[in-house]
């Protein structure tokens, strides 16, 4: 009885650590292809964007959230305000490492789930 017990515990433990290394890879997946989207294409002002690309070469939110704040002085200050509001409302921060997020780090998590 005990041994059936500490079987299915044991079971129960390796499912949920598959699990879990199923949603990282899934979070990385969904992760990864957002912030490869163009800023033109998630709601940003054409003005804001517009300066963005044309100031600093910013084309998607990876672009974006990989800079620090600091970068962008130069923006006028409504549009570098609702550049600042749009990332916090997308729970995403100046800074980031996006390094997490590569096409390498995704195969490597898709590796650890399914492999």
């Amino acid at each position: 009885m005990i041994e059936k017990i500490i079987d299915k515990t044991f079971h129960m433990k390796k499912t949920i650590e598959q699990r879990n290394l199923e949603i990282d890879y899934e979070d990385k997946l969904t992760m990864s292809q957002y912030l490869k989207k163009n800023l033109r294409d998630l709601g940003l002002s054409s003005p804001a964007s517009a300066q963005l690309m044309f100031s600093h070469q910013i084309i998607t939110l990876s672009d974006l959230v990989s800079n620090k704040i600091e970068n962008l002085v130069s923006i006028q200050p409504d549009q570098l305000h609702e550049i600042v509001e749009f990332v916090s409302i997308h729970g995403l921060k100046f800074g980031m490492d996006i390094s997490l997020y590569t096409d390498e780090a995704v195969q490597a998590a898709y590796q650890r789930a399914y492999n």
